[in-house]
């Protein structure tokens, strides 16, 4: 099945830009983090490398699997700071943004986790972009009927 050339970019670019924000705005991950973690800034500045990199490694084709792959399981293991942000409420700090404090912009990026990681697991099994059978069958017919028509 065919597959735009181009379907992971949109994941690059938001890894290598939420990456990017670890090391120039800690505050907003920081303020996040669930208090039984340890180590708060080492791994704010972690995950921040994972993204980064799992955001390089989608870009050429030879390594974007293995960039599926880190970018799924770096949402996967960062998925509890957005847990604790949501059920603590949203959080309240001068250093963050004031909608970081709604209750309903939590709850509402929590699920928005789910489609990020089943899309860099599609990238990672190398089926991300495909068309539905139907769309792919229509396609064919209608190269083939170009394919004709141009013939005569």
């Amino acid at each position: 099945m065919p597959r735009p050339a181009l379907a992971h970019l949109p994941l690059a670019a938001l890894l290598l830009g939420v990456g990017t924000l670890h090391f120039t705005r800690p505050a907003f991950f920081l303020a996040i983090m669930p208090p039984w973690l340890p180590w708060h800034a080492a791994l704010v500045w972690l995950s921040g490398v994972a993204e980064v990199v799992a955001g390089a490694l989608l870009l050429p084709a030879s390594t974007r699997r293995h960039g599926g792959w880190l970018a799924a399981a770096t949402m996967i293991a960062v998925w509890p700071a957005n847990w604790h942000h949501a059920l603590a409420g949203g959080v309240h700090d001068p250093a963050l943004p004031a909608w970081m404090g709604d209750a309903t912009v939590a709850w509402i990026r929590l699920p928005l986790q789910l489609p990020l990681v089943a899309f860099a697991i599609a990238i990672a099994r190398g089926r991300y972009g495909a068309l539905p059978s139907s769309w792919a069958s229509a396609s064919r017919t209608a190269a083939t009927s170009r394919s004709a028509s141009e013939a005569s």
